[in-house]
């Protein structure tokens, strides 16, 4: 549960690169994020996908390329690296 509570917290700081596996064994790379900074002027907290977005199996994320809320199977995530916000990998030191 740790690694998913991590995976929860970078996507609540800032723009994430997630890679995951689909039911049919496809591996895809998303732009995904849960950080209320990067979401829509429209979005509201009230939303029935950000109050039902974190549970044992599943996350909900907003997906930046497609402007659309995507559901993901925390078992199916490979990895998660955070492209935006405070304690990014830094290349130059």
């Amino acid at each position: 549960m740790s690694e998913t509570l991590t995976i929860f917290e970078e996507l609540i700081n800032g723009i994430c690169e997630l890679v995951y596996v689909d039911v049919h064994s496809v591996e895809h790379t998303v732009s995904v994020t849960r950080s209320l900074i990067h979401l829509p002027d429209s979005f509201d907290e009230s939303h029935e996908k950000w109050k039902s977005s974190f549970s044992n199996k599943y996350i909900t994320v907003w997906n930046l390329v497609e402007e659309k809320w995507q559901k993901i199977l925390f078992s199916s995530i490979i990895d998660c690296e955070r492209l935006t916000g405070n304690g990014i990998k830094n290349e130059n030191s």
